[in-house]
This record gives C-alpha cells, structure tokens and sequence, in this order.
C-alpha cells in the first residue's frame, strides 16, 4: 500500500478571523488602524468579516426605540456566540470598561461573557489611553467580573505600557505585550485630484499647520492649536512667516458639546472663523497633511497614535505633547505648558531640518514593518501557525 500523500496547502480552507471593530467613516484612530489591518491580512491570505457594536447609546431613546435597540444588541450577541472563525479579534470592548449608566454595563458585561463562552480563541487590542483610570474607578465588583471575563482571552495586545499593565489587572499576566498598531496606509489612487476647496485653501496660504481631533474632543485641545496659530499670525510675520499663516483641522462629523464650543470660540478670539479649513471623515487625510507645513498634535492622551506617525512617514515636521511612547524625531511640548505652544512651532518652522525630518520618516517605515511582524506572530500564536 503506498504511503499517504501530504495534503496539499493550498487545498486547506483559508483561515478565518472575525474583527469586532469600526471600519470608516468616521476616521477616528480605531477605524483606520481596523482598514490597515483588514487590508494587511487579506494580503496574507486570511479572510476578514467585520461586525461592529450597535452604535446608538444603550436604551436611549423613546419606547419604540429602545426596543429596537434591544433587538440590535441581541443579534450581535447571537453572532458572537454563534461564531465559527478561526480566531476574533475584538477592538472596542475595552472602550465599554467606563460605561457609567447600567443598561450601557450590562449590555458591555453581556458582550465579554459572549466572547469568553464563544468556540473561536479571542484576541484583545486595546489602544484606550484612558483605560488604566476607567478601571482604577469602577467599582469593585465590576473589576472583579473583567478579571474572570477577560481571564477567557488568549491574548491582548496594548499599544502602551500603562495599558499593558492594565490588561495584567483585568486577569491577563503572562498573555499580554506591548505592540505598536501602525500599519502601511493605503495608496491614494493615482491621478486622484485634492477637493477645489482644499487645493484653493492650500494654494492661498502656502505656509500651513495641520491638527486633527476626533469629534473636536476637548483632550486633543483644538482650541490650543487655533490660538497658537492666531498669535503666530500677529507675531510671526517678524521671524519671515506669512500673515496669513493656514490652519487645516481634520475632525468628523460628530461634535463634543464641550469641545466643539471652545474651539468655536478660540476661532472667534484669534480672528480665525472665516480663515480656517475644517474638514470632516476625509479620506484623503495623508495627501492633505502631507501639503502642509507642520502637524501639531497637543493631545492629553494617546497611544500609537496614527496622525502623528502619518505625518512623519510624509516627512512632515510634528509637534506633539510629551506622552509617554512618543517616537523619536519630533518636536515636544509639555502638557501643561499650551500657552507656549506657538513658540515651539515657529522653532519648527524656522528650523527645516531636513536630516531630521528624514531621520522620522525612516523610523515609520521600520515601525511599519515591525508592526506587521509582530501582529501577524500573534495571529500565529493564537490562531494557529
């Protein structure tokens, strides 16, 4: 009897993952690294499904409405439940952990025990700068539920330190590391033109700052950026800057109610209201920044932050606030120093150091590619090689 023939490779089912996550618009941080990653692994030969949370607030609503809700939630419990993957990879359920009304807890305590009793390995990634506080602050007995329900994941990759020793609190010692979350971007289409009204914007003010801020959320302090530019706008003109120095400012269609009004008011007090380019879900941010002249991002949080790297890999000089994790080749400001925020940038302007720039650049395209390296170990460890 002849021996047994190996089984063909490339005859075996593709492997499979389920990503519990956002996809644009809106082009919040989560989104994009969540394309990056769908396109990363497609390339490799895995195929990708993406199911999302309900996005309205839990049991918000009129009677009708809450019902529906009800409905929505229980068909994306059941998918959970019922998943037949060869692994999934949840994004978002640690943004749930400081959830302060009770349907929004119960319905985020429903949605772990989903992906601990489910049949296919779960995989964590949390990149929430803010989720070291939230759990310190919940109460006790729900820190005791994360621990038992994110003691069931496999793995979880944090994209900072504090968060990785978060995720040693919630019950995962020893499966868990510090992974940077950024990936290639996807090449803007050739030939593909700016928006007139962005290339009209550009071509008017040839010397231009660029910030992005995610529902103009008072932590990336917009309102900061516009009074720097304001006050660069009156002085800067005696260091060789124009007068009409631009501001371009990449946020969604979402508004914070605290946020929003204060960059609306920081663009009333720098005389800035008629003379500023917001733009909203873009999807030709890198293009956009890449035309400007500094990216400043003065943020109070974050953790691989794409914007900032985005910048760098379009050689486009950064300032950024000093948090920890930050890469190397950039201009940083401390956090409690805002009101010195112009000055840091006029530095930046005046300086174009070249070398420095390209020294960023080359950095990005290393951290891409061990990014991707790791990432994909990690899909090997816990979905099998």
């Amino acid at each position: 009897m002849p021996p047994a023939q190996p089984a063909d490779p490339s005859s075996r089912e593709p492997r499979s993952v389920l990503l519990l996550t956002q996809l644009p618009p809106p082009y919040g941080g989560l989104a994009v690294h969540s394309a990056r990653l769908r396109a990363l692994l497609e390339r490799r030969g895995w195929r990708v499904d993406v199911v999302s949370p309900p996005r309205w607030a839990a049991f918000a609503g009129r009677r009708f409405a809450r019902i529906w809700l009800y409905a929505a939630h229980a068909r994306f419990l059941a998918r959970l439940l019922r998943r037949r993957c060869t692994l999934v990879h949840d994004h978002v359920s640690t943004y749930g952990i400081g959830e302060r009304s009770t349907g929004a807890a119960v319905v985020h305590l429903l949605q772990l025990a989903a992906l601990r009793l489910g049949a296919s390995p779960w995989l964590v990634t949390s990149g929430n700068g803010l989720l070291p506080g939230q759990l310190a602050a919940v109460p006790r007995w729900r820190q005791v539920a994360y621990r038992h329900l994110y003691g069931g994941a496999s793995f979880a990759i944090a994209k900072s330190e504090p968060i990785r020793s978060a995720f040693e609190r919630m019950g995962l010692a020893g499966r868990t590391g510090t992974i940077g979350t950024f990936l290639e971007p996807a090449p803007r289409p050739a030939g593909q033109p700016l928006s007139p009204e962005v290339a009209d914007y550009l071509a008017a003010h040839p010397v231009c700052v660029s910030t992005a801020g995610f529902s103009f959320q008072p932590l990336y302090h917009l309102e900061a950026v516009v009074r720097a530019v304001g006050r660069l706008r009156r002085e800067g003109p005696a260091h060789g800057l124009p007068a009409n120095l631009g501001l371009v400012v990449l946020a969604s269609h979402a508004e914070d109610p605290v946020g929003k009004p204060a960059f609306d008011a920081a663009l009333r007090e720098a005389g800035l209201e008629n003379d500023v380019l917001v733009l909203r879900d873009v999807d030709d941010a890198l293009e956009i920044v890449s035309r400007t002249s500094v990216f400043v991002r003065a943020t109070d949080f974050d953790g691989d932050a794409n914007t900032v790297k985005e910048a760098m890999l379009m050689r486009v000089p950064v300032v950024a606030t000093d948090l920890p994790g930050r890469p190397p080749e950039i201009a940083l400001i401390d956090r409690g120093r805002l009101a010195d925020l112009d000055a840091v940038v006029l530095d930046v302007l005046l300086a174009r150091d070249a070398t420095r720039v390209e020294a960023a650049c080359v950095f990005v395209r290393e951290d891409i590619e061990r990014n991707a390296s790791a990432i994909l170990a990690v899909y090997d460890r816990v979905g099998g090689a």
